[in-house]
């Protein structure tokens, strides 16, 4: 996973080898602090989106 990531350009911020993560950025993408696992046979992706405001009440 790490080798693929890296041929597609991502840079590496962070790697843990024993629970299996990395933590990649590429802004030209807008891809910031992108969460990579892997837990066979799945492929887990996290990225913060947003926040979302407070409801106001009316």
């Amino acid at each position: 996973m790490r080798a693929y990531l890296l041929e597609l350009g991502f840079d590496i911020c962070h790697a843990s080898e024993t629970e299996r993560v990395l933590v990649v950025d590429r802004p030209e993408l807008g891809i910031r602090n992108l969460v990579v696992g892997c837990g066979d046979p799945l492929l887990i992706l996290e990225q913060y989106l947003l926040d979302l405001p407070v409801p106001s009440e009316a």
